[in-house]
């Protein structure tokens, strides 16, 4: 004889979900099952109790939860205060703060040089992301003129303007 756990009723041998059920008899398992189901606030998921994770009194299923954390970490740019994500590009400024680069465009900021390390607030924004201040940028183009060597004159030009 077999009986639910919950409720005590007598469960017959022919039941064969008697076992994946918990040991509980249908209506026992379908009150148990609605009771512990919660709903995720941002997607909506189904989220069996047991994984629900709580933030601010909320639940949340464990991907929404992740990726509230992710973005709880993300730095704010300095002008406009929005999130700055991976994929954006992004400049880091003197002051160690970091901004969108849409948002730096045309402002009176300083900068390091991605290559001299120098700061200057004077710079351009290359392709990739890297800022590259006047000098710098003035011998990478002799560089490329010379077909990537440095002529005697180009290097004495480069050192004295860095004097």
């Amino acid at each position: 004889m077999q009986h639910c756990l919950t409720c005590g009723v007598e469960v017959e041998e022919s039941d064969s979900a008697y076992y994946p059920r918990g040991m509980l008899c249908i209506p026992c398992y379908v009150r148990k099952s609605a009771e512990s189901v919660a709903f995720c606030s941002r997607c909506g998921t189904r989220i069996r109790s047991e994984e629900i994770k709580r933030k601010s009194s909320q639940p949340y299923c464990s991907y929404c939860a992740a990726e509230l954390e992710r973005k709880e970490l993300l730095p704010r740019c300095r002008f406009c205060n929005q999130k700055i994500e991976s994929f954006q590009e992004r400049i880091k400024l003197a002051d160690q703060s970091l901004s969108h680069t849409h948002c730096a465009a045309g402002k009176r900021i300083e900068v390091f040089c991605s290559f001299c390390k120098k700061r200057t607030e004077h710079f351009k924004i290359l392709p990739g992301g890297s800022i590259i201040c006047p000098l710098c940028y003035r011998s990478e183009s002799q560089r490329r003129d010379f077909g990537g060597r440095s002529s005697f004159v180009a290097v004495l030009v480069r050192r004295l303007l860095a004097r």
